[in-house]
């Protein structure tokens, strides 16, 4: 990890500080102003990280260039970038799940707000706010100043790992906080291994951009009451090994995703690639046949099930009965 040219002013310890600052201003008077303004407030939030990210570095006397590093990507950083996401998507995908089943009622509240917020508007605010505003607002406060703070780290997977947290807790949202932190793990790696923003702007722009599409998307296309999200909500709860039987499945692929992503991003050092890919093919497995385990055993003791077997079972001692 490139050092700043001012990195006795960065010390770790500091960094912490920062984070609570930035986590108390979206606390008040960020909250505040995006109950009363909505969607608004939220830009203005978003505004608010990038001028605080932008005075906070000025006041260290560091260059922006330093703190903020913006290059021309390689198509190789650009694949590798794209990689990682669709690797850390599914698994992403998979802890919102996971807090689904456990907090089912916080779950439903925070779907329920998302999508209040997010429909309040105009489909092109909402894309702005939403996709546009964070890749370059957030990634300044948080893979921008907040990092800087760790640089002097000598492991980076411990740089990664921080700022991570520290994204999950910027949502300020328990069903969130497990999706966030690994998203914030990812953007963290990119600008760690590549010491270019630009990256971890591109993956936080796709996530959101796909996440605010799909959203959009079925608000034009279906009217959904909280009423019925809650009640979708405890049908998926009651069936929650299915749930995370078809996610771990359908993520499979995840680690192999990850490990080319990897690769990709590290160019001219070896870091036992191939010992690397055969971890992720085992896991792959691993969450493959888990997956399949979860999911066959809750076909067969769904209700569905036992009434279909019960049905053919009934048939068949009819007849042998008439034999």
């Amino acid at each position: 990890m490139e050092k700043l040219s001012t990195q006795a002013k960065w010390q770790p310890w500091k960094g912490v500080i920062f984070q609570v600052i930035a986590v108390g201003m979206l606390l008040f008077p960020g909250s505040l102003i995006q109950y009363y303004l909505g969607l608004w407030g939220v830009v203005i939030t978003e505004l608010m990280f990038l001028a605080l990210a932008v005075i906070w570095t000025l006041a260290k006397k560091t260059p922006l260039k330093e703190v903020f590093p913006v290059k021309v990507p390689t198509v190789r950083d650009v694949i590798g970038t794209v990689m990682l996401w669709l690797g850390v998507m599914p698994l992403s995908m998979l802890s919102v799940m996971i807090m689904m089943l456990l907090l089912p009622d916080n779950f439903v509240n925070t779907a329920t707000g998302l999508n209040e917020v997010m429909t309040s508007e105009t489909a092109i605010l909402t894309f702005i706010t939403v996709a546009i505003l964070p890749p370059v607002c957030e990634e300044a406060l948080q893979r921008g100043v907040a990092l800087s703070y760790f640089r002097s780290l000598k492991h980076d997977w411990v740089i990664v790992l921080i700022i991570g947290i520290f994204f999950g807790i910027l949502h300020l949202d328990p069903v969130r906080f497990g999706t966030t932190a690994i998203l914030g793990a990812a953007l963290a790696y990119v600008v760690v291994k590549r010491n270019n923003m630009v990256l971890a702007m591109i993956i936080h722009f796709i996530n959101n951009a796909f996440s605010t599409s799909m959203a959009l998307f079925s608000s034009v296309t279906e009217q959904v009451e909280s009423s019925e999200t809650a009640e979708a909500v405890q049908t998926m709860a009651d069936s929650g090994l299915l749930v995370i039987g078809a996610f771990l499945i359908v993520g499979c692929l995840s680690p192999i995703l990850i490990a080319g992503a990897i690769h990709l991003l590290n160019p001219g050092k070896k870091l036992h690639n191939f010992t690397r890919y055969i971890v992720a093919g085992v896991l792959c497995g691993i969450m493959f046949f888990s997956g399949m385990i979860m999911f066959v055993a809750s076909l067969i003791n769904s209700p569905e099930y036992q009434e279909i077997y019960e049905s053919i079972e009934a048939e068949q001692m009819e007849l042998l009965e008439h034999k």
